[in-house]
């Protein structure tokens, strides 16, 4: 799978290690001792979000940011972490679900740090317990404000398991707007995994799309802003260094998580997250070999066909297509995202298709013994008699 990237075989050979052993909740456990461990030999504090002033800007009081890593807004405090992943150069900014008191500050942020992506992985209510203010448009209300800062949504779209808005955001007294794109996955539990990898790939592969285009630091937020949020980064850190082909091995997904935990803390929240998150990756990686290892063949095939053709004609083709080479890569690059697509989907039909066997014959063997009996003895009879 080094096809891919380089560590990527060694990725998906740790997975199977930890699968096969069933050792998730022992490896989450040590790497929240390690993480206790870095914290206090870094120094790491948290005075400032834990000011008498600032404690009801915290939608949890076991969940601030550190002092060393505080979004710096001017004299306003935000439950907001920042940092920069060296591995792909990416800034992310993690922060809670916005509350209702601070809606304002969370826009303030986004407009002072100039970012052009919001992810929200999260819904407003979750088990009739509310997990994030309002703090958007949508639907048919096209326009909101938050003390300075006025909202419009331009447009949204909904699909399957995530929802793209398009949002304008104006501030009083400046002549300016800016456009930020808001994502927001709508199918993942609190503490809990989305039930489909494949539709959550495609989510992360929406966002690294749009990402490419714009190059602005990624505000991620669920309802703390740690669990959910930091499985989505880990996955999307990893995507990004396969998409960049950056010169480093990736590293291993526990390496990855700990790193990110000096940061914010507990980020990835439960050994099911961790266990996702590096099932994503391996699924990733899976889809991308096998659209490489499709495309060496196809080019095979032409290299093949392109030797019984004249050199006349195949240098007035080698004109042609220097004369179409920017439109060529733009379709290029659009073929390879509907290939990586396609790809997850195959082996999610792949995947279901085996689970559906596998329920029916769980079904026949436990619901209709008789049965079962006489197709068994009919073997048999067979097989020694006849």
């Amino acid at each position: 799978m080094d096809i891919v990237h380089k560590g990527a075989g060694d990725l998906i050979k740790q997975f199977e290690e930890h699968e096969k052993k069933n050792n998730w909740g022992s490896l989450f456990m040590a790497i929240h001792e390690i993480s206790e461990k870095q914290e206090r030999e870094l120094e790491l504090s948290c005075d400032v979000p834990l000011a008498p002033k600032n404690i009801p800007k915290n939608r949890y009081c076991n969940i601030v940011p550190y002092d060393q890593h505080l979004v710096q807004l001017s004299d306003i405090y935000i439950n907001a972490s920042k940092l920069t992943v060296p591995l792909t150069n990416k800034t992310y900014v993690f922060t809670q679900g916005p509350l209702e008191n601070t809606s304002e500050d969370f826009w303030h942020m986004v407009w002072e740090q100039d970012c052009k992506i919001v992810v929200m992985l999260c819904t407003f209510m979750e088990r009739n317990v509310p997990k994030c203010f309002p703090y958007f448009p949508y639907f048919d209300e096209k326009v909101q404000t938050f003390g300075d800062f006025k909202l419009e949504l331009d447009d949204e779209e909904d699909n399957k398991n995530y929802i793209v808005r398009r949002l304008k955001i104006t501030k009083e007294g400046e002549e300016d707007h800016k456009i930020v794109q808001h994502y927001q996955y709508t199918t993942w539990p609190d503490f809990g995994v989305p039930d489909n990898v494949f539709d959550f790939l495609e989510f992360v592969e929406a966002v690294r799309n749009f990402d490419e285009t714009v190059n602005s630091p990624i505000v991620c937020h669920c309802s703390a802003g740690v669990g959910r949020t930091g499985t989505f980064t880990v996955v999307d850190v990893l995507i990004s260094a396969i998409r960049a082909k950056v010169d480093e091995a990736l590293p291993s997904i526990d390496d990855l998580v700990l790193y990110l935990r000096k940061y914010r803390m507990s980020l990835v929240q439960t050994p099911a997250q961790l266990r996702f998150s590096w099932k994503a990756i391996v699924e990733y990686i899976k889809s991308k070999a096998a659209m490489i290892d499709n495309e060496e063949s196809v080019e095979d095939e032409e290299n093949n066909a392109v030797e019984d053709v004249k050199p006349e004609a195949t240098k007035a083709r080698k004109r042609r297509s220097e004369n179409n080479s920017i439109a060529e890569e733009a379709a290029a690059q659009k073929r390879d995202r509907q290939k990586r697509i396609d790809a997850m989907k195959q082996r999610q039909l792949d995947f279901e298709s085996r689970k559906k066997a596998r329920d029916y014959w769980k079904t026949v063997f436990l619901s209709k013994p008789v049965v079962v009996g006489a197709v068994v003895g009919a073997v048999l009879l067979y097989r020694y008699f006849l």
